[in-house]
């Protein structure tokens, strides 16, 4: 049986990118790079950060536009209303 950390030693020696013989090896590290290069060149996360600060920007700035929007009618209305009722 094979000593535990002499195993270890050997897999941590193996330089990055190098294959360590099997095939599960060879299909995850090829998962990997195609995945990670996809990600990559879609989006980047300080990309994605911006998009959503920008999307939260804009639906906040509307609701408050809307909620002025929705008072400033409201009092206008009153306004309006009040001379009537003396």
């Amino acid at each position: 049986m094979a000593d535990p950390t002499t195993t270890m030693t050997a897999i941590a020696d193996v330089p990055a990118g190098v294959s360590t013989g099997t095939a599960a090896d060879a299909l995850n590290n090829g998962l990997s790079e195609a995945v990670s290069s996809t990600v990559s060149s879609a989006f980047t996360l300080s990309q994605a950060l911006a998009i959503t600060a920008v999307a939260l920007l804009v639906f906040v700035s509307a609701g408050v536009l809307y909620l002025s929007t929705v008072e400033w009618r409201d009092r206008r209305r009153r306004s309006q209303a009040e001379p009537a009722r003396r």
